[in-house]
């Protein structure tokens, strides 16, 4: 078979499996960011690592879970503290 074939089938393959790959694959996020401390205040939610989140973000193209790897909860003046900063992990 000569060379040319070859490179050409290689080119072939190497474009379809690019194009299934960015069509299939998800990408790997992490994100840190505060919470609302209105809502944690009316809602009282609880959160603990391992714990899948949902998140939708159109300026990130995102709308799926990711799991809460880090939880940062702020203690002030010995009241109820709603201050919590959450990292989001799809990968350690």
């Amino acid at each position: 078979m000569p060379q040319k074939y070859i490179e050409e089938a290689e080119q072939k393959l190497k474009e379809a499996a690019e194009t299934y790959l960015e069509e299939n694959c998800e990408k790997k996020v992490q994100l840190s960011g505060k919470c609302d401390e209105v809502f944690f205040r009316k809602f009282r939610p609880y959160i603990s690592c391992g714990q899948m989140v949902g998140v939708v973000s159109e300026k990130l193209d995102i709308d799926r879970e990711i799991r809460v790897t880090k939880i940062k909860r702020f203690l002030e003046n010995n009241e109820q503290p709603y201050r919590y900063e959450l990292t989001l992990s799809d990968f350690l």
